[in-house]
């Protein structure tokens, strides 16, 4: 992992944050991990949904398509014994 050094903050912010650590009952370690990752959790859930709408868009346009699992694996046994 990882480490991050971050200048100059002003004291009011780091203060603020200590006391949220403190209210959460983490460490402002956590706490600040925990904002920083907000952002990037809240984008993949972004993601997540707009790809189960697309699947689900195909779903009802194609139907559900047959899983390319036995193929893929035709594919390989055949090229194994060539």
């Amino acid at each position: 992992m990882a480490d991050v050094k971050v200048r100059n903050l002003p004291d009011w912010l780091v203060e603020w944050h200590k006391r949220e650590a403190a209210r959460q009952g983490v460490s402002l370690e956590q706490r600040l991990r925990t904002v920083l990752e907000e952002p990037y959790r809240s984008e993949r859930r972004k993601l997540i949904q707009l790809l189960d709408g697309l699947a689900a868009e195909t779903r009802r346009k194609c139907g559900t398509l047959p899983s390319s699992v036995p193929l893929i694996r035709a594919i390989r046994k055949e090229m194994e014994d060539h």
